[in-house]
């Protein structure tokens, strides 16, 4: 979940989300406001607003360079120019990357972007 409030916005959504979590499924928030969805979440990533492209960008880096969790198969059957994108993601390591609080932008600490890469680029999602 990115930038939105769903518990207010979509409260239906949220209905849904609650009732997933109660079964189990995990939930990644991405806000800088402790939201009603970010307290239930799992990882909770409250970056500066503005942040969230250099973020997403260090998951895919996490995801492709570090721990190669892609589907090659799906990605290349369904995508066109996946070499470009790779290539434009080998600087945008979670070190050159904005702190998830947003206080010193370059200094991300490793923890919160390797676990939500995992959880994110994860088949059970």
């Amino acid at each position: 979940m990115i930038g939105s409030n769903t518990s207010a916005q979509h409260p239906l959504a949220y209905a849904r989300i609650t009732a997933a979590k109660k079964r189990g499924a995990k939930l990644i928030t991405v806000d800088p406001r402790r939201t009603p969805v970010a307290t239930l979440s799992d990882i909770h990533l409250a970056i500066r607003p503005g942040n969230n492209l250099a973020l997403v960008n260090a998951l895919m880096h996490v995801i492709l360079f570090e721990e190669k969790g892609q589907d090659d198969a799906f990605i290349n059957e369904r995508t066109e120019h996946f070499d470009a994108l790779r290539a434009s993601l080998e600087g945008c390591s979670p070190e050159s990357s904005p702190k998830p609080s947003g206080k010193r932008p370059g200094c991300t600490p490793r923890g919160p972007i390797p676990s939500s890469s995992t959880a994110w680029a994860s088949p059970s999602r």
